[in-house]
């Protein structure tokens, strides 16, 4: 009787083992409702070190003047829907030892701001590696604020609205089809391009660091593009632009007459399309590069190798450029 009690202690300690080993791939499921939002978590254990990441949450607008999105390493997806509610899904798998350590949707109404964000809790275990997606659906024709935050994830949405629409960006791209902004456009972006089909707004304002910049059509009363390291094509329509760039070059077309060009290239060409109708002043300077404005009748007051200065036309418009180590070209354009 004691050696079977023996023989059967081994047997019982690895049924044990299964249990504490697999029992973690069971569903862990949490819910989280409160009058404000609502939050969904239908994550699960998926083999011995890896989690099925499955969370939906949502919340109302009503009263909310600001949409705020914050994620880390998750793409970042943005659609409209007919619901006056923000509707969140988060999901994808992240290998780790501890769910207690594992990234988790929480959606939030603080004050005014309507906030979906991915929190990673700092517990003891390691996280090994993640391929997680966040989507949000905001209401349709939104028009107040709307923020965008992404550290090491791609930013995409076919169409954003609101009052004042920001997108920042670390090392992930940001692709939008189409923004229409009321007031004001931000983007900026670390080690990522910047891409959109169409933008409006009436100020626009676009950074990146070693990352391009590529606009189909922006139309904005003012804009102001900043690169480094990165290079900038555009077509825009505007009344005043103000351009820097760092070791990249930028060509813009612009299809109105412009009241204002103010641009400043370090190691990079510069490029400027007017309509062949356009009149205005010009003051180009280069350190090291060459000069053209030959599609445009000139009257010349100062010409040089490195400096060109002259009135076309009615000489409304403002155009001051100067490079170091960049070419400078302004062309007519039909």
């Amino acid at each position: 009787m004691v050696e079977r009690g023996k023989n059967i202690l081994p047997v019982i300690g690895f049924i044990l083992i299964v249990i504490v080993v697999f029992g973690g791939f069971a569903f862990y499921g949490r819910i989280k409702d409160t009058n404000d939002h609502t939050v969904i978590d239908n994550s699960s254990r998926n083999r011995l070190l890896g989690y099925d990441i499955d969370s939906t949450g949502e919340i109302p607008t009503d009263g909310v003047d600001k949409i705020t999105i914050r994620s880390v390493s998750s793409k970042v997806k943005i659609f409209t829907h007919n619901s006056d509610r923000v509707k969140a899904h988060f999901y994808g798998n992240v290998v780790g030892f501890n769910k207690d350590n594992i990234p988790y949707l929480e959606v939030e109404k603080n004050g005014n701001e309507a906030l979906v964000r991915i929190v990673y809790p700092v517990k003891t275990g390691i996280k090994i590696s993640e391929d997680t997606k966040l989507d949000v659906a905001i209401p349709d024709g939104w028009d107040r604020n709307i923020e965008i935050n992404s550290i090491s994830g791609d930013v995409t949405a076919d169409q954003l609205t609101g009052n004042d629409v920001t997108l920042n960006t670390t090392s992930g791209n940001i692709k939008i089809s189409e923004i229409k902004a009321k007031d004001n456009i931000s983007a900026s972006s670390v080690s990522g391009s910047c891409n959109i089909d169409k933008a409006i707004s009436d100020y626009l304002k676009i950074n990146t660091t070693s990352g391009s910049i590529n606009i189909d059509f922006l139309e904005a009363r003012e804009i102001t593009i900043k690169t480094v390291s990165g290079d900038a094509k555009l077509t825009a329509a505007a009344e005043e632009a103000e351009i820097n760039s760092t070791s990249g070059n930028f060509a813009v077309n612009f299809t109105n007459e412009v009241e204002k060009i103010n641009a400043k290239s370090i190691s990079g060409n510069v490029k400027l399309g007017l309509p062949g109708s356009a009149g205005f002043t010009a003051d180009l300077k280069t350190v090291s590069g060459s000069i053209n404005c030959e599609d445009f009748l000139m009257s010349i007051s100062l010409s040089g190798k490195r400096e060109l200065k002259g009135r076309v036309g009615s000489g409304e418009g403002e155009i001051d450029i100067s490079t170091t180590s960049g070419d400078i070209k302004i062309y007519g354009i039909k």
